[in-house]
């Protein structure tokens, strides 16, 4: 009996000892990392080559959880703008905006910059005639320096498979190896590099081929979106073709480049 009463006292003080454990380190613990999410005040964006590039109209779409104001900056103007908790604000972009063909392998200086008091949500909309997409950017403080390109390689001839690179920064040196010739002339498996500040737009495109599967590694944190001019999904032979920009790619760890894989693909713990 006396042992018994022992026990159960040091089992009640052990006990008593780990809650208290428990409770400090919960006390002490800092508090979790949020997630990244596309909820942000500030984003870098682009609206990529539609067909044949003739009639396109480029808009961004604002959302905000609460209400809040903004601007959208582009090159040669900017646009004010106010959100209603739980609506949506759409500012459209002038024409000029939407990229070149990507004939040179130089950056155009034609990013779009949405900021906001708080934080808000942007897609961009691709329109035009019997072709429009659209995707849902990434905020600035989600932009990653190491990509995988998702892409698309079915389409008429005069179509092609394409991504675009936003910095965000000044004096950012991004590096590609393109997995199909481009529109430049840089033949596929090339490692190539190009410098831009921020707000400047790097379209590449290709001659023939799928540029699915490029990895982009950049110096400062980039935006990236992949697609296709106008495709036809999900062979060439299936009518009509239409532009795909839907494919923004998030930031993936260096590693992820290595994996060999029909498709690409970033693998999170």
């Amino acid at each position: 009996m006396i042992m018994k009463r022992w026990l159960a006292g040091v089992s009640a003080a052990a006990l008593a000892a780990s809650i208290s454990l428990i409770a400090g380190g919960a006390a002490s613990s800092s508090p979790p990392t949020p997630r990244p999410d596309h909820l942000g005040t500030g984003f870098w964006v682009t609206v990529p080559r539609n067909d044949d590039g003739l009639s396109v109209t480029g808009s961004v779409i604002i959302t905000g959880p609460r209400a809040t104001s903004g601007t959208v900056t582009y090159p040669g103007g900017s646009s004010d703008f106010t959100v209603t908790a739980g609506s949506s604000t759409t500012v459209t972009l002038p024409a000029s905006v939407q990229l070149d063909a990507a004939t040179a392998a130089t950056p155009q200086n034609k990013g779009v910059h949405v900021t906001a008091l708080d934080e808000v949500s942007v897609v961009v909309m691709d329109y035009r005639d019997a072709s429009a997409d659209d995707y849902l950017a990434l905020p600035t403080d989600v932009t990653g320096k190491e990509h995988l390109v998702l892409a698309w390689g079915a389409g008429p001839i005069t179509t092609v498979s394409q991504f675009a690179v936003v910095a965000t920064a000044d004096d950012t040196e991004v590096t590609y190896t393109p997995q199909a010739a481009t529109s430049s002339g840089i033949a596929a498996g090339t490692v190539t590099t190009a410098n831009l500040d921020a707000g400047d737009v790097l379209p590449v495109s290709s001659s023939t081929g799928n540029l699915t599967g490029t990895p982009v590694t950049s110096t400062k944190p980039v935006g990236v979106v992949g697609g296709h001019s106008c495709a036809n999904i999900p062979t060439a032979q299936t009518f009509y073709c239409d532009v795909v920009i839907g494919l923004r790619q998030s930031s993936c760890p260096v590693w992820a480049l290595e994996i060999p894989t029909t498709w690409p693909v970033c693998l999170t713990m």
